[in-house]
């Protein structure tokens, strides 16, 4: 198991690691702002990011939280919204889902 950083150095106030990827699964790490976020199921939940680079690579989209710290990823994107933060996302782009979420100061 890789072990993550949280990127920025005093800006991060919560870091949770959440997961491992496969050997196939390719993550990539954007700083996005949380549009929407909330329970699909009642084991699943939903999270709409959008990139904050310059020339983003995705905007308002769907990911879905990994299954087994779905809760927690509730937790922190409702902190990051609720905050005005923006977060650091560890995305599985062929799965769609977010498997490492990272609040970080504005």
């Amino acid at each position: 198991m890789t072990q993550m950083k949280p990127i920025g150095l005093a800006g991060v106030l919560l870091g949770l690691w959440l997961g491992t990827a496969g050997a196939a699964d390719t993550l990539e790490s954007y700083q996005c702002e949380v549009r929407q976020v909330g329970p699909q199921s009642k084991s699943a939940v939903n999270i709409q990011l959008s990139d904050s680079a310059t020339s983003p690579a995705f905007t308002d989209a769907w990911f879905k939280a990994l299954p087994a710290r779905r809760k927690e990823m509730l937790a922190v994107a409702l902190t990051a919204m609720a905050q005005g933060f923006r977060v650091n996302a560890e995305i599985n782009m062929r799965t769609s889902t977010v498997v490492g979420l990272f609040v970080v100061a504005p």
